[in-house]
């Protein structure tokens, strides 16, 4: 890493091990804790929230405790790939859910490949007037995930409310009172 950084590969790598680590294993215990109290949309929402700020946190750093704050700040991305996952396999019977997640493992990789070769040209053109701004265009990349999140969780309620007024219950309560008091 060049500066501010100033990390050989072995430092790099270890820190990025590290970070993946901790980020898979604190992932799986937000999942445990949050499933019970935030709908799926939600998990998305925090996770991408998440690495938002590790992004933007990334490409405005000036020290080396800045990159770690990043990692940390970053540390409940693991919640977006498990949580569409399971959003998408609900939408889809039960015998076409393996066809469903090889699509999107497939689809995973050639984002991941297309991305690196997306930006590392932009890396390479903002270099000279500001080291960090590819980590900002891709924070703003992940807005969009936001806001398609927010778009399902309020159609999904909207339809639920619909279900729900659709539904009206009929209530005749008759009382009849024997007035023979002799």
């Amino acid at each position: 890493m060049e500066k501010p950084f100033c990390m050989d590969a072995l430092t790099s790598g270890i820190r990025s091990a590290i970070s993946g680590v901790v980020q898979e294993l604190a992932g799986l215990g937000l999942i445990k804790v949050l499933q019970n109290v935030v709908v799926t949309p939600g998990l998305v929402i925090i996770g991408c929230l998440s690495v938002i700020t590790g992004d933007v946190i990334t490409g405005l750093a000036t020290s080396t405790l800045m990159l770690y704050l990043s990692d940390v700040a970053g540390i409940a991305t693991p919640l977006i790939s498990p949580s569409l996952r399971s959003m998408m396999s609900r939408m889809v019977s039960a015998d076409r859910q393996g066809t469903l997640l090889a699509w999107i493992a497939m689809i995973e990789s050639v984002c991941k490949c297309s991305a690196q070769m997306a930006f590392t040209p932009i890396y390479e053109a903002t270099l000279p007037f500001m080291e960090g701004f590819v980590f900002l265009i891709v924070a703003s990349t992940r807005v969009f995930i936001v806001i398609i999140q927010l778009l399902y969780i309020y159609l999904l309620n909207k339809s639920q409310r619909k279900k729900f007024q659709s539904v009206s219950v009929q209530t005749d309560i008759v009382v009849e009172v024997d007035d023979d008091t002799s």
